[in-house]
């Protein structure tokens, strides 16, 4: 498995160009679209609640709350589909995962804005990990001082 690794002065970023194979991948992401119980949510950003641009779900370990945009989570029960994903992740970056929450742009209409992962619940320094599939994506990152 190819690695890229980017060190900064307050990040180190982990890039697996091909994390799943393409098979997988497809088999990985048909299923997510499938067994996934996907929501129409709401978001509130800058006091005024929009309909959010994407469908989300969060799913974990037993009674974690996740609060983001004014929006408060409760976990759905880990899917066989996602501890498969889960306990690749975990044995390669040798981190536990509590949590995820999935995201899926059906068009290029839907999006997200810039966030910083800084709610409390992740703690002070945040392991995030980000895997995409389907459609290719551009993911962009922005230092938030330095830009």
């Amino acid at each position: 498995m190819q690695l890229e690794s980017f060190s900064l002065p307050d990040a180190d970023i982990l890039f697996y160009p091909v994390f799943f194979n393409q098979a997988q991948g497809n088999q990985l992401f048909e299923r997510l679209l499938n067994e996934i119980h996907w929501e129409n949510g709401t978001v509130k950003i800058f006091g005024k609640i929009l309909a959010e641009p994407r469908q989300t779900a969060w799913y974990g370990d037993e009674k974690l709350v996740y609060t983001y945009s004014g929006k408060q989570q409760q976990t759905k029960a880990w899917t066989e589909v996602l501890l498969i994903i889960k306990q690749k992740i975990e044995a390669i970056l040798t981190v536990q995962f509590n949590s995820v929450l999935l995201n899926l742009y059906r068009n290029g209409k839907d999006s997200v804005g810039w966030h910083s992962d800084d709610e409390r619940e992740l703690g002070q320094n945040p392991v995030i990990a980000s895997i995409s599939f389907g459609a290719s994506r551009t993911f962009q990152l922005k230092h938030r001082a330095n830009s």
